[in-house]
């Protein structure tokens, strides 16, 4: 009775949830990488909860996460913070406005978010300096935002074929 609690419980999702990512970001998206692009997954775990959940779970995660990639680079520390919370705020707050019942838009909107994010923090890092920002636009965060949005498109496709299979099967 107490495990079948504890695997149900949001808290412990979330745990599991941060040391995937964690995981995923430290081991695995080196080797996943496709000519500079890498899957984006916190951004796309963000769009996710933004657009199924809460802003409460949106805006918690986005901190959490923000965090835990800002110690990897102290000397922005809370920028990626920042950048996360006001995204996932946004996207939770301002999803009744939103059409996103098939992929495509949900794509779109993964691929403003990585585009928001690498843009606005590549512009502080930079101090502004427009030339080096396009070069790192062009190069490295529109394949990831391109690569972020395919592996979205793939997941919800599949989740909407899992639904309607399970519905079926009823």
């Amino acid at each position: 009775m107490l495990f079948e609690n504890i695997f149900y419980s949001r808290v412990i999702n979330f745990l599991i949830l941060f040391f995937f990512l964690l995981f995923f970001q430290s081991l695995i998206s080196d080797w996943i990488t496709i000519l500079g692009a890498r899957l984006d997954l916190g951004i796309f775990i963000l769009v996710y909860l933004a657009l199924n959940y809460s802003a409460n779970e949106a805006v918690i995660f986005g901190f959490i996460w923000g965090i835990l990639l800002d110690v990897l680079n102290p000397s922005l520390l809370g920028l990626g913070t920042l950048i996360k919370v006001v995204l996932g705020f946004a996207l939770a707050n301002f999803k009744s406005q939103l059409y996103f019942e098939t992929s495509l838009p949900r794509a779109l909107i993964i691929f403003g978010a990585v585009i928001f994010n690498e843009l606005v923090y590549n512009l502080v890092a930079l101090n502004g300096n427009f030339t080096s920002l396009a070069n790192l636009f062009f190069r490295f965060t529109l394949p990831t935002a391109l690569y972020t949005s395919l592996v979205g498109i793939l997941f919800w496709l599949w989740r909407d074929k899992t639904r309607t299979l399970k519905a079926g099967a009823q």
